[in-house]
């Protein structure tokens, strides 16, 4: 993000210190100018590192000058905490907000109601759909609806990341029907949840579960979402693994018949080729994410009445699904064992 993309005030908050230090670390260096948390050491140790400014309490940051916009990166009331108030205090004092997702949708109506009475501006972000694998995906997804009949649409997905997967379906497919089906499938916490997405079929396999003491754990499947159409299927596989075209396999009638430019064509295509995504590799990605989701909120429209009411569209089947899902069940695992160097997958050999 540049100067020049930046609201008139100074810079960026970013409130909350948890998560909040994704938000933090990505905009070091890009108009970032303060941390606004609990009073609690970690915090202040980060803001040190990032050589910003801390604060304790929010009105104690509106003393000083003014930001150009303000991220709240804290659990929404639908999770138990404050960042719902916190996002209408920080539009009351005239400082453009967004907001971290989930969000409650009468909560969303709420604080929108708060920022057009001020004529401020109020997004939210799952910032997923601005991870660089997943712009890549929906790139192709729109040449693919241009250039095939795209009759279905396959998700895998944890309930930790569910609404950030139907935020990147509906930069897709547009805003969704709240009408589903919910059925318990043979696997431990998994559920497959069908409807109607503008026209087109989709099937979630979600699962359903979470650790109590630690409930961004267990958030496998993140998004795996595949795209089938009547020339092939188009996959991200995660939002920072690999985006995959496979053509549909049809033979040659003759064997003896001349080569048609079809099946000159790959049958499977795929980028990056080759990539062993390590923690950090995940970590820059939603960095890259973090800084695009704030430079379009930046560019973007005070209010534009579309895009939010897909927003809230997308937020109500979110909660009609978990509503219907049920509570997550808990489930307690160990870190995951490093395992993947003998499963033999890169290994050269005569098979």
């Amino acid at each position: 993000m540049t100067s020049s993309q930046m609201r008139p005030g100074e810079g960026i908050w970013v409130v909350g210190a948890t998560f909040g230090a994704h938000y933090a670390r990505a905009l070091q260096g890009q108009g970032l100018r303060a941390i606004i948390g609990r009073g609690g050491e970690k915090g202040r140790q980060l803001a040190q590192s990032l050589a910003c400014d801390y604060f304790s309490a929010i009105d104690r940051a509106l003393t000083r000058s003014r930001p150009a916009c303000a991220v709240v990166a804290v659990r929404s009331s639908i999770v138990g905490g404050e960042g719902d108030d916190i996002a209408r205090r920080l539009l009351q004092a005239d400082i453009p907000v967004l907001q971290e997702l989930p969000v409650h949708p009468q909560e969303m109506v709420n604080t929108l109601r708060v920022a057009q009475l001020r004529g401020i501006p109020f997004h939210v972000t799952p910032f997923y759909d601005q991870m660089p694998s997943v712009r890549r995906f929906l790139r192709a997804a729109r040449r693919l609806a241009v250039a095939s009949s795209l009759r279905s649409v396959e998700m895998r997905v944890s309930v930790q990341t569910l609404h950030c997967a139907l935020f990147v379906l509906s930069e897709l497919l547009g805003a969704p029907s709240p009408a589903i089906t919910v059925t318990p499938m043979a696997s431990f916490a998994k559920i497959l949840v069908s409807g109607s997405w503008q026209g087109v079929a989709v099937d979630m396999v979600l699962m359903n579960r979470f650790d109590a003491a630690s409930p961004d754990d267990n958030s496998q499947p993140l998004m795996q979402i595949v795209l089938l159409s009547d020339d092939g299927e188009l996959m991200l596989h995660s939002p920072y693994g690999p985006v995959i075209w496979e053509r549909r396999l049809q033979p040659p009638q003759s064997l003896t018949a001349s080569r048609s430019d079809s099946e000159d064509e790959a049958l499977l295509l795929a980028y990056p080729q080759q990539t062993a995504p390590g923690i950090e590799h995940v970590y820059r990605d939603m960095a890259a994410a973090i800084r695009a989701s704030l430079a379009r909120f930046m560019a973007s429209d005070t209010h534009d009445s579309t895009r939010l009411q897909r927003q809230l569209a997308v937020l109500q089947l979110w909660q009609t699904i978990c509503t219907r899902a049920g509570h997550p069940r808990q489930q307690s695992l160990a870190a995951p064992a490093p395992i993947g160097r003998i499963l033999g997958i890169t290994d050269r050999e005569d098979e």
